[in-house]
């Protein structure tokens, strides 16, 4: 038993020395790994780093002009060539739309008006025109100012006079009958008078006397609602950009009675209505119409001055007429002889 004991004992004592022993191998061999890294930290520090910063001055005397000689050149070793890279998709052409998109189709509709971009530049204020042709305002343009304007179409006789205006390069306006743009109207002759630069204004929607005019006597609430008819009709075709305020009175608003009220109806929606005071004679009765197209050209001038002589003249025509394309040439020739320059009603 005693043995037992004592052996028992002596492992223990065996134990506790192999773990002091082990203590003391871990303790040493830290201190020994702390000792190296503060040796080689002194020796980046003292050999190392002077080499590298020795290095680093001979590339800079390498690449740099040397002091005192400022001005001389350095030959650098020249990089290799660097290949251009090619696309393996061809480079797409950007359409000038694409490229400024807020470039606009000077052509095309402007919004919220009966012209073009384009015709801006020649568009009067329909209020202005009837004023000065009126003689109640004084035009002061430097050159006399003449309105072609058509009434009762659109019909299959105006592409003719749309060719004239265009080989011309005078504009017009176009007072349309909405009941003729439900029937003769298509969207490509509508667009045709706003990119060749004409305008377009409304003339009722039926043209019917008896209707708009009962007892001679003008119903403004008919006349209203006619031109709003006519207006959306066209907006069918050139969509709701699309704005008129020029109106024409079927007959003329001297031949009815109670215009006023009509008038001011008119004027409360900002639509303008606006007679002649020139005429080609084309729709006059065949003892008073010009025989010729010579002879309606000039009495388009005569019945003008007839009408005051005031600079700025507002010819009537009509587009269904046939003899129209026909006359047309020699009236234009009539006032650009005479110093006229040609707009539109807007």
């Amino acid at each position: 038993m005693e043995d037992h004991i004592y052996r028992r004992h002596n492992l223990n004592q065996r134990e506790k020395l192999r773990k002091k022993r082990k203590r003391r191998k871990i303790f040493f061999s830290s201190i020994g790994a702390i000792l190296v890294l503060g040796a080689g930290g002194l020796f980046l520090r003292s050999t190392l780093l002077p080499k590298i910063q020795e290095v680093g001055d001979s590339f800079m005397k390498a690449t740099l002009p040397e002091a005192g000689n400022p001005g001389e050149t350095v030959k650098v070793e020249e990089l290799p060539e660097v290949k251009e890279f090619t696309p393996k998709r061809p480079a797409e052409k950007i359409p000038a739309e694409k490229a400024a998109p807020e470039m606009k189709d000077l052509k095309r509709l402007k919004e919220g008006s009966n012209h073009s971009y384009e015709a801006s530049a020649y568009a009067y204020d329909t209020a202005d025109v009837k004023a000065w042709m009126r003689g109640k305002k004084a035009f002061e343009g430097e050159k006399n100012l003449a309105f072609l304007t058509f009434d009762d179409g659109p019909h299959k006789n105006t592409e003719k006079v749309l060719d004239v205006l265009k080989r011309r390069g005078v504009p017009g306006t176009f007072f349309l009958l909405g009941d003729n743009v439900d029937k003769n109207g298509t969207s490509e002759l509508l667009q045709r008078y706003i990119t060749e630069g004409h305008s377009i204004a409304v003339h009722s929607y039926s043209h019917d006397y008896s209707y708009l005019y009962p007892g001679r006597s003008a119903r403004a609430d008919r006349i209203l609602e006619e031109y709003e008819k006519t207006r959306t009709s066209l907006r069918g075709h050139l969509g709701e950009g699309f704005d008129t305020h020029v109106f024409r009175f079927p007959g003329g608003s001297m031949s009815w009675k109670n215009m006023e009220e009509a008038q001011n109806t008119l004027l409360s929606q900002g639509v303008v209505d606006i007679d002649w005071n020139a005429m080609s004679g084309d729709s006059e009765p065949k003892n008073r119409r010009p025989e010729t197209p010579e002879a309606m050209g000039k009495y388009a001038m005569k019945t003008f001055k007839d009408n005051g002589d005031r600079k700025v003249a507002v010819i009537l025509m009509h587009d269904v007429q046939k003899a129209t394309p026909e006359y047309l040439d020699h009236l234009i020739d009539e006032f650009e002889e005479a110093g006229f320059t040609f707009g539109i009603l807007k």
